[in-house]
Order: C-alpha cells, then structure tokens, then sequence
C-alpha cells in the first residue's frame, strides 16, 4: 500500500453551535470534547483505505468540527516499526492506530504503550475483542470460501474444509491448480492458515497436505477478477468484505458464491488504539467512540469493512456482511478470531509454521 499522508476536510464549520454529548455516555464527556477542541488535529496511522473512513470522519466532525482529521495510510507491518522508530527518536507520531498487525500490537502492549482509556461503548462488545485496555476491535473480516458458479455445479460446492479436501482429492482434473488463497508464509496468509491449524490441530495440517500442492497464491483482487473470469475454481480463506462489496454488482453475483466454512473460519481482527504518546489523546478518544458507535459501526460496514458490534444487522449496512450474521450461519464455536497473540506473532512460530507448510506443499 502507498504510503500517502492525506486530510478529509471537516464536514462542519468551526463557528457552528458545539454538538451535544451523545445519548448515554458520562456527564464528564462534555469537558473531553472541550479538551479535544483544543487540540486542533489528529493523526491516524491507518492501513484502511480513505473511502472507508468517510463516513466516520463525518460522525467525528459533527462532534468536533475544529478538528482536522489526518491519515498516513501505510502497509500493515510498516505502521508498527514506524511508530517505534518515531518514538525513540522523540518525533510527532500518531494520535491513534488503526491496523491488523498482530506484531504491531503485540509490541505495543508488551511496551505498556497503549492509552488505557474506557469507551462508553466498550460495554457492547465481547470480551475477547478487547484484550488489553484501550485496545478495541473496530472490524472482524471473516476468511471465507469463494467460488465460481459456473465451474462449480451446486452439488459440488464445499462447505467447509473438509468438504473441500474430499472433492479435491476425487477430483483433480477439477480442483488442481484452479484453487487459490493468500500465500501462506506471507504474514497476512499465515495469520489465517495458523489459526485454522491451532483450531484443528494435525487434522488440519493433514487437510494442507491435500490442498497445498493444489493452491495457486494471490492477492485480494487478483483471486476476486479470477475467480469471476473462471481462471480459479475456488478461492478458501478470502478476505469476504471487498467480495462482498464487489457482490453488490448483480452480473457478478450470477457468476460468483460467497459462503463462511463451517468447520472453522479465520477472522482478521482490525484493532484501534490511541498510543500512550499521543499529542492529541482527547480527539482520539472521540475518534475511537465514533468507530465503536452503531452508527461508526454501519459507516465501516457500508465500506467493505465487517462490523463486529452485535446490534448492526446486514440490512443496516445495505446488503453487506456483519459479524453477528456470520456467526448465524455456522455458529459461535466456529468462528476464529486471528487474536493479538504473542505466541502467534514470535519468528519462532512463525518459522516453524513456514517449514512445515512448504513441507505440504512438496517445497
């Protein structure tokens, strides 16, 4: 991803009448507002793309419209080591953080880096979403099973992984070399895969065994154009939100399925935290709220993003996925939640994890 530094202009003006506290939150909300006009800016390091902070920007602004919203959208991994590069060496650096990087925030816990603040809406949320105080899950993109109709008749699509590793192993001429997925000892491509396998256990890697040496890797929206054109049969762990923005297209939806696995789906957490370093703590406060809010939930969710709060529904979000309807379909247990895990992000893992996986693809 680009490295850009960007501004989205407030969507009110400084001389209008100041917002009320929103309905619920504490007395003391007033003065933090106050505080946070004060600051004049925030800095929001981010790996989201600028669409999809649209419409939270202009929640943020209705409350703060003195504020200036500013963005350096960066690749999930460099947000991490720039932020510590930029505190040790003492320079301006961002005012909250936005990323899936599970290293990034496995650092900035263990450093006791995070603003321990308690969001009036952080009651709504699971536990586990929230597993170091200030640290919020604002999205939970599910991993899911995409196929092309047309190569795929109905009886032979899968459901799970394990459905999947049957047909492909009665039916090569069909499955081999047209399934694709993230590359497994890439970061993103191994957060998926070693969940599942954590989940699963040997059962697991016996599946990567079959599939492996099948899969073809790609990206997001290489896997999305070639599953549509017929080049991949299926794609397995597909990050759902921008194909289920692109699904959105009635022509493309004739051609190409969408379904969570029902033996396991990873779930790419995207966590939001103000730093302890902060030069504008009270405006990403507010900023953190909005994204926590209902209605910062449905922006997200109307932007290919995947809300994780219970009460958004897919109809709230024009059609689009929610986490609630994912957890619906196949159920609580079945979810997998890519959590900022220590073990997970150590090289050690991750090494391991690598030499096994280019084992099953005959590397």
């Amino acid at each position: 991803m680009k490295k850009v530094l960007m501004t989205l202009a407030a969507m009110a003006l400084a001389g209008h009448a100041h917002a009320q506290v929103p309905e619920g939150y504490p007395e003391g909300y007033a003065g933090m507002l106050e505080s946070a006009r004060g600051e004049g800016s925030l800095l929001v390091y981010t790996n989201m793309e600028p669409v999809q902070w649209e419409g939270a920007v202009e929640l943020f602004n209705a409350l703060l419209p003195e504020v200036e919203v500013q963005f350096l959208e960066l690749n999930s991994g460099e947000i991490g080591a720039r932020y510590q590069a930029e505190v040790a060496s003492g320079q301006r650096s961002a005012d909250l953080i936005v990323t899936t990087d599970i290293a990034t925030w496995v650092k900035m816990m263990e450093a006791d880096q995070i603003l321990p603040y308690a969001s009036p809406e952080a009651s709504v949320y699971p536990a586990w979403s929230m597993p170091h105080p200030g640290l919020y899950t604002i999205a939970a993109d599910p991993m899911m099973l995409m196929w092309n109709k047309a190569l795929l008749p109905e009886d032979t699509v899968p459901d799970s992984m394990g459905t999947l590793v049957e047909l492909a192993a009665e039916n090569p001429q069909v499955f081999d070399g047209t399934i694709t997925t993230y590359d497994a000892t890439t970061p993103y491509g191994y957060n998926a895969h070693s969940a599942f396998v954590k989940f699963h256990g040997d059962k697991a890697w016996e599946w990567l065994d079959v599939l492996a040496p099948m899969t073809r890797p790609d990206g997001t929206g290489p896997m999305l154009e070639k599953v549509t054109t017929g080049e991949y049969t299926l794609a397995y762990f597909m990050g759902a939100g921008v194909a289920r923005l692109a699904l959105k297209d009635p022509a493309r939806a004739e051609i190409v399925g969408l379904a969570p696995i029902k033996d396991g789906n990873p779930i790419v957490l995207r966590g939001a935290a103000a730093p302890k370093s902060a030069r504008s703590p009270e405006s990403a406060k507010v900023m953190l709220d909005v994204l926590l809010s209902r209605d910062g939930q449905i922006s997200l969710g109307k932007r290919a993003r995947t809300p994780l709060r219970p009460d958004v529904t897919s109809a709230d979000v024009d059609g689009g996925l929610t986490y609630a309807e994912v957890v619906a379909q196949i159920g609580e247990e079945n979810m997998i939640p890519i959590t900022f895990d220590a073990e997970l992000a150590s090289n050690e893992t991750f090494d391991a994890f690598v030499a096994r996986y280019r084992q099953a693809m005959g590397r």
